[in-house]
Parts: C-alpha cells; structure tokens; sequence
C-alpha cells in the first residue's frame, strides 16, 4: 500500500496514538461506488516505510521517533544524492536513477550493465534488502516480522496501560485534599460545635430566665394566653442557635470551596449533609412524655420538608419541628387549662350558692369555703400542670437544640474522614495487567 500521511510527533500508541500507531496501523480511504462518498478504513501493517522528499523532508523526518523500533518501521529520504558511507538515522535513495535503471531494463535485457549501475546507485537495494528481512520461514520459528509485530503489540499495551495509570494516579491525586488543609476544617468543626453548645446554653438561659418568659407564668394565663404561642415563637426565632446556624454555612462554604466534592459533584437541588428522618425508631418501654400526651392529643410524627441547601440543615428543620409541632400544642395546653380552671372555679361557686339558698342552716362562711375549695383547687391543678408543660418545653428546646448540633457536627465530620479509597478501575488494571503478563510469557517460549 502506498498512502500519503502526516503522522503526529509523539512515540507511544499509548499516548494518544503516535507515531508508530498512524505508520503501523494507517488508515485508507476506500471510495463507494453509489454515493461518491469515502470510507475510511484502518489497515493494520507488518512492517511501514515513510519516505520523505527533500532537505525539508529529511529536517520533518528527523523530528519523528524513527529510533523506536527501526525493524518493523524504516525511514528514507530522496535526496537525489546517494551515499554508501552515509551514517544518518534514515536510508538516503535517488528515487529518479532508480526509475529510470527500471526503464531501461524494460527497454531491453542489453541494458543490465546500466541497470546494474544505475539502481545500485540509487540506494534502493538497501530498502530491498530491509523489506526482506525477517520474512524467509524458518522451521518450527516464528517469523521475524511477525515477531515483531507481536512485541511491538505487547510493549505498547504496557505503555498504554501504565499511562492510563499515571493518568489515574495523579486525577485521585489531585482530588485528595492535603492533611493541612483537612486538619483544618476538622479543627474549625471542633470549634463550631464548642460554640453552638454554648450558645444553646447561655441563650436558652437567657430566654427562659427573662422577662417575656415569665409573662407566661400560670397564674398570667388569664389574660396573657394569647400570647403563648407568640413569645414561644419568638425565642426559637432569636434565642434558638441563630449564631451557630450562621456559622455552620459559612464553613459549608469553606468545604465546598476545598474541592472535598470533586468526584461527587452535589447539585443544588441536593443537599449533601441533611437527610430528613421519615421514619423514627421504636424504642421499647413507654414512650416520655410530651405536650401533646399531657393534653391527651396523639402526637403526629410529620417529617419537616425544608428546601434543599448545601448546607446541613439540622438547626432550621429543628427550628421548624418546634415552632409547628411543639407551639401550638403549649398554646392549646394553656388554653384547655385556663377553660378548666375558670369552669372548676364557676362550678364550686354555683355549687356553694346553692348550698347556701337551700340549706338554711348553711351559713356565708361555709358556702365561701366550699367555693374557695373548688377555686383553689382548679387553680392548683393549673398550676401544676402548666408548670409542669413549662419546664418539659425548656426541656424538650434544649434537648433538640443538643441532638441537632450533635447531627451537624457528625454529618460534618463523615464528610471531612478521608480515607485512602482504592484507584478507579483497579480490578481492570489487574485483569489486564494479569493477561498481558501471560501474554508476555506465552511470547517467550516462542522465541
């Protein structure tokens, strides 16, 4: 085959092709009949010869790994000049002396003398001789240009295959964040959540040791239950771990910015570091109280839907739970408390009137007793038990203001403990590396 070809001036196959890929394997165009149009079509060689033209050609083909196997691909140059004694890296031939010892050889069997003269003249011979080597069989051997071929095939693969290594190596490299810069978003997670807890402590001490919250004592009820679920509301909103949520998504940023996510890419619509919880756990043993049990309401285990962020969301979800599931539950606790008390009170009042009317020897003082009675106990009983939903409140604020610092601070740290994952592809690289070692043997023993 004869081909005109521009091949590139790398060496390797495995380097994106190369050199002895485009003259080993060069492609051919074959023309179709019907449609004008050209297939190309790859058509693997034992052996290539590049020929260059020319001064030019000879600086080109220098430039070309001509070096790496000159068995299987030759290299030549027509400089109209023949040199037997010449000792550079290609054959130099007079294309035009050995067409024309070929023309007069055809004109007539006399001219041998001339042919002779004119085709050993022409460094032809050389390219003979080189297209012959290697072919001739050799009994129970394998052909030299054969076997060339074959350790051609074998050595590229095994650049091919320790590139793609490299090129794997330096990419999970290259994605792996140094022990510096990972100590320290460890260190700032550490002291996050020291001032989350703080926070939540020092806050909550605040809020529930003020003034708006004393608003909220049992006997104020009568004309501040109203205002329940609007200062609850307001201390989540305020008190409840403002700074730290702040804090959380500014180091999000920090770890986003580290590149901890380049071969997971997360996308906004995903949020890499909350998961809601639609399901929660049954603990054996009765169930602790909640606001919702001390009203005798079932409390509806609604999983909180919070638009997805790229940051943890644990302190606004928590935030979420309390507000619409904890708050209405105190406002409605103080309300049925408040028409319980007021209803005890009218009923052991109407009761002690009654007594006085239709008993005649029923004094005042006696009928006020027994009314006094129903009224100290109603507000007794309210007292109690809106004490008693008070504290359990502060309680449950604090205990799921500690779970979700606690939840931030270990989704945090599973995304920051790097290990050493094995390389992409290791089982194929084995598998490969596995079959060109027998290969290689199997080689060999046929030499």
């Amino acid at each position: 085959m004869v081909l005109e070809i521009d091949p590139p001036t790398t060496g390797a196959v495995g380097e994106g092709g190369g050199f002895e890929n485009a003259a080993l394997v060069p492609t051919m165009e074959i023309p179709t009949s019907y449609t004008g149009k050209y297939t190309p079509v790859t058509t693997p060689v034992h052996k290539a010869l590049v020929v260059a033209d020319g001064i030019i050609g000879a600086a080109t083909l220098i430039s070309y790994p001509i070096d790496s196997n000159k068995g299987m691909i030759g290299t030549a140059v027509d400089l109209r000049v023949f040199d037997e004694r010449s000792d550079l890296p290609f054959y130099v031939i007079d294309v035009e002396k050995g067409v024309k010892a070929l023309g007069l050889l055809r004109e007539s069997i006399h001219n041998s003398l001339e042919y002779e003269r004119n085709w050993s003249g022409s460094g032809l011979p050389a390219i003979s001789d080189w297209l012959k080597t290697g072919t001739s069989p050799t009994p129970g051997l394998m052909k030299g240009s054969l076997k060339s071929l074959v350790d051609s095939v074998l050595q590229n693969t095994s650049r091919a295959l320790q590139a793609e290594q490299s090129r794997k190596l330096s990419a999970a490299l290259s994605n792996k964040l140094s022990s510096t810069e990972l100590d320290s978003l460890r260190k700032g997670l550490s002291q996050w959540a020291e001032r989350a807890h703080n926070e939540l402590r020092d806050q909550l001490d605040i809020a529930f040791g003020g003034q708006r919250w004393r608003k909220l004592g049992w006997w104020k009820l009568f004309w501040r239950v109203d205002d329940v679920s609007m200062i609850a509301s307001d201390i989540l909103s305020q008190r409840f771990l403002t700074n730290a949520e702040k804090e959380i998504i500014y180091l999000a940023g920090r770890i986003e910015e580290s590149g901890i996510f380049k071969d997971i890419p997360v996308s906004f619509s995903e949020n890499w570091a909350y998961k809601p919880v639609t399901e929660r756990p049954v603990e054996p043993g009765p169930p602790p109280p909640t606001i919702q049990s001390l009203m005798g309401m079932p409390k509806d285990d609604v999983p909180v839907k919070s638009p997805p962020r790229p940051w943890p969301l644990h302190i606004p979800a928590t935030r979420t739970f309390l507000s619409t599931e904890t708050v209405p539950a105190l406002q409605a606790l103080a309300q049925k408390l408040l028409f319980q008390a007021l209803t005890a009170s009218t009923f052991t009042t109407a009761l002690a009137g009654l007594i006085y009317v239709s008993t005649v020897s029923t004094s005042v003082y006696e009928a006020g007793a027994v009314a006094a009675l129903g009224i100290v106990w109603s507000l007794k009983r309210m007292q109690g038990k809106w004490e008693m939903a008070r504290k359990y409140w502060e309680g449950e604020v604090r205990e799921e203001g500690r779970k979700a610092v606690r939840g931030v601070e270990g989704v945090v740290a599973n995304v920051l403990t790097q290990t050493d994952k094995p390389l992409e592809g290791a089982e194929e690289f084995d598998v490969a590396s596995e079959a060109l070692r027998k290969a290689e043997k199997a080689f060999s023993a046929c030499k």
